[in-house]
């Protein structure tokens, strides 16, 4: 990934001959903004100054020409167009804030960096600056001189460690990827993650580390990061109803479900949490060490929840993210406050899944349904209707699997409410 572009705001000295510096990159992955927190576009190039004109004389992008982005907001290096390539692809599916953070960690002014940039003829573009921030030097890393010659000095010592992870990772089956997961997004927010590992059995003293999230509508989502979890009021919650109160996965390679008991490590900030499952080992010592050497792996499955900004005050919409490519998975959601499974209404509604309590929807059909009565499931169809038992967790006193969804992976699913199965 490229660094962060940094210009030093500070005018020169006077009399000072301050030569532009021209960063050697490959490729720039560039935004524009029509003003302050205005409309963006997300652009890559190889030459930044021409890709500019063409932008403001109306020939880059229709979108930029018919919305008026023309500002100059964010600029990021790279060394490879490859690379820049990548990092715009995953930049245009950012949600909006975190686009409007990265801007304001690189340029809280919004000041238009064009003002920067320097055209050589017959030379790529660049942008001059008084200063050149060090990490943009030919190295993304932010590894100097001096660092290097440690590194050098620490091969036979990192080798050691890498033969040890490798151990390690055969032992457990890989490291799981929820570093990766949570490192999307601005660095300010990256910077706030805590992490958790479930509690030992003999551990009933423990902190059980949780994920909390809310939206300006007043929805909720609240869970453990790892393990089961302790609190009964642990779901998504909007309106003063639960419309979720966990969920299971179930793996259509290995035919194996995957719980909160499996939950094995998590990290949370404030805008997203990353859950790893990993399948409980229930054999012995040797059989376990027979199935690693014949390539058997337990299953594993790492996501990535986020709650999004509801539609409207009492709506709620939670988005699930699957890393892995695990094949074909199940998502089996959860509900917890009636006393039998036959006491919920679900439904497949063209490929969506939607449920609700059956308590909850009116039966006069002159009756307005106000609130998030009906929860919905999307993912990739519909494969049951069907409820049944499981177990409960939070204190909880009983729990229903109120059918199942269907994720091909790496994919997501997208729960939300309304106070009808369409609304949902």
């Amino acid at each position: 990934m490229g660094r962060p572009f940094h210009i030093e705001s500070s005018p020169p000295a006077r009399g000072s001959i301050q030569p532009p510096i021209r960063l050697p990159r490959s490729g720039f992955v560039y935004i524009l903004a029509s003003q302050p927190n205005g409309t963006l576009y997300i652009g890559v190039t190889t030459d930044l100054a021409r890709r500019l004109d063409e932008h403001r004389r109306g020939e880059g992008s229709a979108f930029v020409a018919e919305h008026g982005v023309d500002r100059l907001v964010y600029v990021e290096p790279h060394d490879a167009i490859r690379d820049a390539v990548e990092r715009e692809r995953r930049l245009k599916k950012w949600n909006r804030e975190w686009k409007l953070q990265l801007i304001r960690e690189q340029n809280p002014t919004w000041r238009d960096l064009a003002i920067d940039l320097d055209r050589q003829p017959g030379e790529g573009g660049g942008i001059g600056a008084r200063r050149m921030d060090p990490r943009l030097r030919g190295d993304d890393s932010g590894v100097g001189e001096g660092t290097s010659r440690m590194g050098e000095r620490s091969r036979p010592r990192l080798a050691a460690m890498l033969l040890a992870a490798l151990v390690v990772l055969g032992a457990c089956g890989g490291e799981p990827p929820e570093s990766q997961l949570v490192g999307e997004g601005p660095a300010s927010l990256v910077a706030l993650a805590v992490e958790a590992e479930a509690l030992g059995e003999a551990d009933s003293v423990g902190v059980t580390r949780s994920t909390f999230q809310a939206d300006p509508g007043g929805a909720t989502w609240y869970d453990a990061l790892a393990g089961p979890g302790r609190d009964p009021a642990m779901g998504l919650s909007v309106g003063g109803r639960t419309a979720l109160h966990g969920w299971r996965w179930w793996s259509d390679a290995d035919s194996i479900g995957l719980g909160p008991r499996d939950r094995i490590r998590g990290v949370a900030r404030p805008d997203v949490a990353v859950r790893t499952y990993l399948e409980q080992d229930t054999t012995g010592f040797v059989a376990k060490i027979i199935g690693q050497i014949q390539g058997e792996r337990p299953s594993r499955l790492s996501e990535r929840v986020t709650l999004l900004d509801g539609a409207a005050e009492g709506q709620a919409a939670l988005y699930v993210e699957v890393a892995d490519s695990v094949g074909v998975v199940g998502f089996r959601p959860v509900r917890s406050e009636r006393r039998a499974a036959g006491d919920y209404r679900i439904q497949d509604l063209g490929g969506t899944l939607v449920f609700a309590a059956a308590g909850d929807v009116p039966t006069d059909s002159t009756v307005i349904p106000e609130g998030p009565i009906w929860t919905a499931v999307a993912g990739d169809g519909v494969r049951s209707t069907s409820a049944a038992d499981d177990t409960p967790e939070g204190g909880r006193d009983q729990a229903f699997r109120l059918g199942e969804v269907l994720v091909e992976t790496p994919g997501a699913v997208a729960v939300a409410t309304g106070a009808t199965p369409e609304a949902a």
